[in-house]
């Protein structure tokens, strides 16, 4: 059975992505709960400028009048949404990856590991339309990969990058600079910060860099989340590219925790190197002590919202 998209009150689109048929699998997933989950992800894919639309055009007539604008995961295949010009949906057939069906390969952790304490999520993958690459990962959320978004048809091709990164992730995001920056979490607190590097011979390599984590005993940690101060991130055209390039801009990290009385924030300054040399893509980094508390339970009231 293949799985159909709604993407607005009178959109439907059917995708690839197929969906379990086995009956008594449903049946006993719903006597333990976990019936109602979906093995699917998605993520909202940033559109490139004008510049990367025409060099997309370039591969395949059918990027000529459509735009990517989602892309869905199962644990072995990747899926991606485009929006053509009349409001019209549909799925790339160009830009279908997929993985060895084990475990290891799978694009999700498995959720069959009950004695497990930590639980970790399903992080859909991520289409970095700006610089062409597909971001995913394997192996318990703890395998970084990187591949092509048109030369390669998933982390299998020799083309493909990896890396394994110290702890399984549980957050991951695309900073928003043109230089292709993925960050995320792990699951003992550490951010990491992972850019795609290739050497004079065009062979590639994941540079992953890790920043102190403010790890809170009592707490859970949640993930992290960027921000560009106001003032860094304006600029449009040469000037904003050129500002890129010299990696001026300063990020801010957000750490969120929570326990069932609040949630704590903590702010990590990042700035980034110039031009990223060895194993050095990060220059500075500055921990703010000061963090933010915001209560979920008051002793009149008791509970305001339920944790996140």
């Amino acid at each position: 059975q293949a799985m159909l998209v709604q993407l607005s009150p009178y959109k439907t689109v059917k995708t690839s992505i197929k969906l379990p048929t086995n009956s008594r699998r449903r049946k006993r997933n719903e006597n333990d709960g976990s019936g109602s989950e979906l093995a699917v992800e998605g993520s909202f894919i940033t559109s490139s400028s004008r510049r990367g639309q025409q060099k997309w055009k370039q591969h395949s007539d059918e990027f000529s009048d459509s735009q990517p604008i989602l892309l869905l995961s199962s644990d072995h295949q990747i899926s991606i949404i485009g929006r053509k010009k009349d409001d019209e949906y549909d799925e790339f057939s160009n830009l279908r990856y997929s993985s060895r069906p084990s475990n290891v390969s799978s694009f999700a952790p498995t959720s069959n590991n009950t004695k497990s304490k930590d639980h970790l999520p399903r992080i859909p993958p991520i289409l970095d339309a700006k610089n062409d690459q597909v971001y995913a990962l394997q192996h318990g959320n703890a395998r970084l990969c990187c591949w092509n978004a048109f030369t390669a048809k998933g982390p299998d091709e020799v083309s493909a990058v990896k890396v394994d990164l110290t702890q399984p992730a549980i957050s991951m995001s695309l900073l928003p600079l043109h230089k292709g920056v993925v960050y995320g979490s792990c699951l003992d607190g550490t951010i990491f910060v992972a850019r795609l590097v290739t050497d004079t011979e065009g062979k590639g390599t994941l540079l992953v860099e890790y920043l102190s984590n403010k790890r809170c005993g009592h707490l859970t940690h949640v993930g992290t989340v960027a921000e560009i101060p106001q003032g860094h991130g304006k600029g449009t055209g040469r000037k904003r590219k050129m500002s890129d390039a010299e990696g001026g801009t300063m990020v801010h990290f957000y750490q969120v925790f929570h326990s069932d009385k609040g949630i704590q924030i903590f702010r990590h300054e990042v700035q980034f190197e110039k031009v990223p040399t060895g194993n050095r893509m990060i220059v500075d980094h500055h921990l703010n002590a000061q963090d933010a508390h915001i209560p979920l339970v008051t002793e009149k009231e008791g509970i305001l919202m339920n944790a996140i």
